[in-house]
């Protein structure tokens, strides 16, 4: 299957948000405990803004091909789209050779990148993303980074944690890593060009990942 990628182009805003299903559970002592239903996902959010007529036909021909929530697409947070330390130019490896993850004391998935170059940084809100076969994509946030070691290994906490059906030969991925999505219709509008000849700003893209192995 062919997937299609979002445009990158004329965009003002990109938003990433982790949405939940969280739950609010009363015990007989009075202690609230927090209960989430089913597995959190990524809602993407993009604003554009004036394109000349190229560039807005695009956006059009793009979400046209999407057939509404039936086919999906690939994208990623053009606002951080490398590790923020390496944004400059600093090097760093985008694909490391291997991952592992493991859940520490407090619940938290720890994902340890391998044979990273010595000495990388992965900062909060830095993006890993998982890669296997045609498809098949997962997507974490780093909420407290880490710096990789003499021996290449760098550990980060990431949420949300990883699905089970990752698979363990899964490509791990730093450089404009992605997820799959599928558009929300309903939250989603372009604007129509004007006899000037571009299309002018406020059109708007809604989606949610499709988290399907």
């Amino acid at each position: 299957m062919t997937v299609a990628t979002m445009p990158t182009f004329g965009i003002t805003d990109c938003q990433f948000t982790i949405q939940r299903n969280d739950f609010l559970s009363p015990e007989n002592n009075g202690r609230l405990r927090g209960v989430t239903a089913g597995f959190p996902v990524w809602q993407l959010m993009v604003a554009l803004q004036n394109m000349a007529l190229p560039q807005g036909d695009a956006w059009q021909a793009f979400v046209d091909g999407l057939d509404g929530v039936q086919r999906p697409f690939l994208a990623y947070d053009v606002a951080r789209a490398m590790p923020r330390f390496h944004s400059a130019g600093i090097p760093f490896t985008a694909r490391p050779a291997g991952w592992s993850k493991v859940l520490d004391s407090d619940g938290n998935m720890v994902v340890t990148l391998e044979e990273c170059m010595r000495g990388m940084v992965l900062s909060p809100r830095d993006y890993i993303g998982f890669e296997w076969g045609d498809t098949g994509r997962a997507l974490a946030r780093v909420s407290r980074g880490g710096v990789a070691d003499v021996d290449g290994n760098l550990s980060a906490i990431v949420k949300p944690a990883l699905p089970a059906f990752v698979p363990a030969d899964a490509q791990a991925n730093l450089l404009r890593p992605t997820a799959m999505f599928r558009l929300d219709t309903g939250n989603t509008k372009l604007t129509e060009p004007t006899y000037e000849g571009f299309y002018p700003a406020g059109g708007q893209i809604s989606a949610y990942q499709d988290v399907a192995p």
